[in-house]
């Protein structure tokens, strides 16, 4: 478990203070999974740069994380300064129409997008540090696991009928016997 917080100055940039004994080099714990983390923290900060907020504290474990985060409010901040995070972002070289400024506004202000983008920049980093492929990559998975057990589903779905002789169709020929 990684106990720590980040703290944010004046001028933005953010520092890691952490007290646990993973980031001491733990031998019990293997170095990979130590890399996963870091990366976590990494995507944390990176969003944490984009987005207005300011991360108060953090807590990363085996399978969850808790994230103690204050959303800056949008009433402090000018069309000029969202203008200049997303040059920041996006680079100058971006076309950037004046109309955008509301949808920039709306998610950079946004505590759900803002865990949303850490949720999927970190499946992405994993699925490709273990060459995995989402969902598509464990359905794919699945199916193939199972495949014999639903082509032997599909061959029983039954076909379209009608009339009284296609009802009939659907019975085996010693059910017919009362009729």
């Amino acid at each position: 478990m990684i106990l720590g917080t980040l703290l944010t100055s004046t001028n933005g940039i953010i520092a890691q203070e952490s007290n646990s004994p993973i980031s001491r080099g733990n031998p019990g714990i293997p170095r990979s999974r130590m890399q996963i983390k870091d990366e976590f923290v990494k995507i944390i900060k990176k969003f944490s740069k984009i987005y207005f907020t300011e991360v108060l504290g953090y807590c990363i474990t085996g399978n969850h994380f808790n994230l103690l985060v204050q959303m800056m409010p949008d009433r402090h901040f000018t069309d000029a300064d969202i203008k200049k995070r997303v040059e920041k972002v996006y680079g100058k070289e971006l076309f950037f129409n004046e109309k955008d400024i509301p949808a920039f506004r709306a998610k950079w202000f946004s505590l759900s997008k803002y865990i949303q983008e850490i949720k999927q920049g970190f499946s992405r980093y994993f699925n490709r540090k273990y060459d995995r492929g989402g969902t598509q990559g464990f359905v794919n998975a699945q199916y193939e696991k199972f495949k014999d057990y639903f082509q032997s589903k599909k061959k029983k779905i039954p076909h379209a009928v009608s009339g009284i002789e296609g009802m009939l169709s659907l019975y085996k020929p010693n059910q017919l016997r009362g009729i």
